[in-house]
């Protein structure tokens, strides 16, 4: 969590597994300050985990408005055409001339 507070330029990436809990975002309020996008990952366990992605959604725009969330399973497919999409994206806006 320290190197949140050093602006190298990059984009910011935050990976959330649910079975870290909703407490994340309120906890540590300066990465998610900084972040562009957050990845709530693991999705396909909130059945049986006790993360409230409404909570997670509400936090994250109170801490930081302009970032993205994509709620995330790799091992279901969702959400994986949102976050290949937003790494193109970024990746085009780099090789810009």
């Amino acid at each position: 969590m320290c190197p949140s507070g050093y602006d190298l330029g990059q984009d910011k990436v935050f990976v959330l597994s649910v079975p870290e809990g909703n407490d994340k975002m309120p906890k540590y309020p300066v990465m998610f300050r900084r972040t562009d996008i957050t990845i709530i990952n693991k999705i396909d366990l909130l059945p049986y985990v006790s993360f409230d992605l409404k909570e997670a959604q509400i936090n994250l725009k109170e801490i930081n408005p302009q970032a993205q969330l994509i709620a995330l399973s790799a091992k279901m497919g969702e959400g994986m055409e949102e976050w290949i999409n937003w790494i193109k994206d970024a990746h085009r806006q780099c090789i810009k001339p």
